[in-house]
């Protein structure tokens, strides 16, 4: 798992474990830190900083062949 080193004002990182949920090797630029997150293979896990998790786990692709399905790319994992 790849920890991240940016830091807030406190000096502490405040991170959320999220999941890849698709079978895909992906690189993801965190929106509001810019953080490079690399996922290697669906059911990678990584320590994701709170600021970019909640753009993140937006993040689903659509398929509308016989109704319009919505599926996540990420899920957290507790």
């Amino acid at each position: 798992m790849e920890k991240r080193r940016n830091t807030d004002w406190t000096g502490e990182l405040e991170t959320v474990r999220i999941m890849l949920m698709k079978d895909v090797i992906l690189n993801y630029t965190g929106q509001v830190t810019g953080n490079l997150y690399i996922f290697n293979r669906g059911g990678s896990v990584l320590d994701v900083d709170k600021k970019d998790a909640e753009k993140m786990l937006m993040r689903t692709e659509q398929r509308s062949c016989c109704g319009s399905v919505s599926t996540p790319y990420f899920e957290i994992v507790r």
